[in-house]
């Protein structure tokens, strides 16, 4: 995975796809140098899906919170997505997602970290990352 850029191909840190909804697997801890790859995956019924957006990858939103603090963005926002990025089928769109986090956030701003995502209101696990 480019550091760079976020991907949409399934790797081996990818959580299995749900049987609906969100799920994101992470390290519980990282160094505070290296990086912090969030990888999931997502499942929606292919109606609630085509209403969401044509590429679901564009709808997703990741949020790092601590006590104090929030930091949040939309990686695929600006990110060129083609429509073998997702699995599609007649009852289903499914994908997933691979990120460093420390593209977009500091996370020497505290070193515990709770990471969520979310896709038009369906939220993901909620998970505790310690950074040192």
């Amino acid at each position: 995975m480019s550091a760079d850029q976020p991907t949409t191909g399934q790797t081996p840190h990818s959580p299995r796809l749900p049987a609906r909804g969100v799920v994101i697997a992470a390290p519980e801890q990282v160094t505070v140098s290296g990086p912090l790859v969030l990888s999931g995956a997502f499942r929606f019924d292919r109606d609630v899906a085509d209403r969401i957006d044509p590429q679901l990858h564009r709808a997703l939103v990741v949020a790092a919170t601590y006590p104090g603090g929030m930091r949040a963005c939309n990686p695929f926002r600006e990110h060129a997505l083609f429509p073998d990025d997702e699995e599609r089928s007649d009852a289903a769109r499914a994908g997933y997602f691979e990120l460093d986090l420390r593209r977009w956030f500091d996370l020497r701003e505290n070193d515990v970290w709770f990471l969520h995502a979310s896709i038009a209101g369906e939220l993901s696990n909620i998970l505790k990352v310690r950074i040192g």
